[in-house]
């Protein structure tokens, strides 16, 4: 009978044992080290994370998202209520040389400008997107396999939208003052709703690329 046919019928303790027998240090270190990793204390690999690190839990993930949604809503409404009562329209207000400006302006369409027009009909598109990305977040967050930095990204995505549409139901305009570009190249202007969707798209991509393939469980070997 081969060594490791002798490890398989006996039974090896984490103590350092074999059927109540103490063994030598060393002989003892070796078995506990041939162990398999997910009977090993804080052993094996959760999906999505680190070996040893728990996955989070549905509350965990849902409490990072709602914390990241409410952030971005309470900063991009605060700063866009500041930006209207402390500027004047179209009066650039330099912050770093004309690298950074702060310039007070109303948009009419989607994002950096985008599609400007009259009527209802940008705020009904843009209650669907957000309503269908409440969707998408809520089924993503249930996945055990989702991670805190893909919950982190939906909340800032999601917060995003959520912020344009309530500056958007009054009269059908988003407030926009941040103002970047050199001279007379210049990017359109944005707010803070706008910087939390593209971050979090962005984060939501790069943990897209990231996500490990899902490792199968090695096949049992035959019995001796």
């Amino acid at each position: 009978m081969t060594p490791t046919n002798v490890m398989n019928s006996q039974t090896i303790s984490t103590n350092g044992k074999v059927n109540g027998t103490p063994l030598p240090p060393r002989a003892g270190r070796f078995l506990r080290a041939r162990r398999p990793a997910e009977s090993r204390p804080g052993g094996g690999r959760q999906r999505g994370g680190r070996p040893g690190r728990r996955a989070p839990t549905a509350w965990q993930r849902a409490r990072l998202f709602l914390a990241a949604a409410l952030a971005v809503v309470v900063a991009d409404l605060g700063t866009k209520a500041l930006a209207s009562a402390s500027l004047q329209r179209y009066r650039p207000v330099e912050v770093a040389g004309e690298w950074v400006r702060l310039t007070l302006g109303y948009n009419g369409g989607v994002a950096f400008g985008l599609f400007a027009t009259d009527g209802p009909g940008v705020v009904i598109a843009t209650g669907l997107v957000v309503a269908a990305l409440a969707v998408w977040a809520v089924w993503t967050l249930r996945d055990p396999a989702t991670p805190r930095r893909a919950a982190l990204a939906l909340g800032l995505v999601l917060g995003g939208g959520v912020a344009n549409l309530l500056d958007r139901i009054g009269d059908g305009r988003v407030t926009d003052f941040l103002d970047v570009g050199l001279g007379a190249h210049r990017w359109p202007t944005f707010n803070l709703a706008d910087v939390a969707i593209v971050v979090g798209v962005a984060l939501l991509m790069a943990w897209s690329y990231r996500q490990p393939p899902t490792e199968e469980a090695p096949a049992p070997l035959p019995s001796p």
